[in-house]
């Protein structure tokens, strides 16, 4: 689950800051930094711009 919005994410942020379609796509990443899978108490995501 953490995967697909991790993706959905990034994608999102593509679509809407990133260049015009197709171009800006990859123009976003998403790293998650927390997850209740790995024992926290909430999942958290960083959306980082690609250099």
């Amino acid at each position: 689950m953490a995967a697909m919005i991790a993706g959905v994410s990034a994608a999102f942020m593509d679509l809407a800051y990133g260049a015009p379609y197709p171009n800006g796509l990859g123009t976003f990443k998403c790293e998650q930094v927390k997850g209740i899978e790995c024992g926290d108490d909430y999942g958290e995501f960083v959306i980082t711009r690609n250099n």
